[in-house]
């Protein structure tokens, strides 16, 4: 008796035995009669993905950041040289810019303005790349433009009253008085040297 004459194997070759047969299957099945698909997602083969199963083969559907037949690859970010100015850390799906002194952005791509925040008292600055240069008004100097030279440390003339009393009447005159250093430096002119000072300072 040919137990194959019923073509009992669907997805494979009959082959005749005595009192029975044996399908021998297509790949991809399995099964008695070869009727069962593999599923060759069943080993879970995309380590960092979803798994489709096909005839035969699978295919996978990779995470963001992965590339591979079983996704096993993470992409380099960094493979393109994205930071401008500074070094690339590698992420999963991104990267991260560590940014040289005196830069910023995402892609290091700023250069930070060391003058914005205006550190030259009396002077004007030019940026640089992480540092700045102050250029000095006449009559200042140091690295801010912080410190009065000595002939310019004269500071805003203020005004001081002095009373005389002449032939019994008190006469107020306006006395400029000069700050040099620190020290008061008081001048009267000579027309009331015959008269009794006394001096109120504002």
């Amino acid at each position: 008796v040919d137990e194959c004459a019923s073509s009992p194997c669907i997805h494979g070759n009959c082959s005749n035995e005595y009192l029975y047969y044996e399908c021998i299957c297509e790949a991809g099945y399995t099964g008695v009669n070869c009727e069962l698909d593999i599923d060759e997602c069943q080993s879970s083969p995309c380590i960092h993905g979803n798994c489709s199963d096909h005839h035969n083969h699978f295919i996978c559907h990779c995470q963001a950041g992965y590339t591979g037949n079983n996704c096993q690859t993470d992409i380099d970010e960094c493979a393109s040289s994205p930071c401008l100015h500074g070094n690339c850390t590698d992420l999963v799906n991104g990267y991260l810019c560590n940014c040289v002194a005196g830069f910023t952005g995402t892609h290091c791509e700023h250069d930070i303005d060391e003058c914005q925040s205006s550190p030259c008292f009396h002077g004007d600055c030019t940026d640089h790349v992480n540092f700045y240069s102050c250029r000095c008004y006449a009559g200042y100097t140091g690295t801010q433009c912080q410190i009065g030279r000595t002939l310019m440390n004269v500071g805003v003339p203020r005004v001081v009253t002095v009373h005389v009393l002449i032939r019994s009447t008190i006469t107020s005159v306006i006395v400029i008085r000069d700050t040099m250093e620190g020290n008061v430096q008081t001048n009267y002119t000579s027309v009331f040297e015959k008269g009794v000072k006394r001096q109120d300072r504002q």
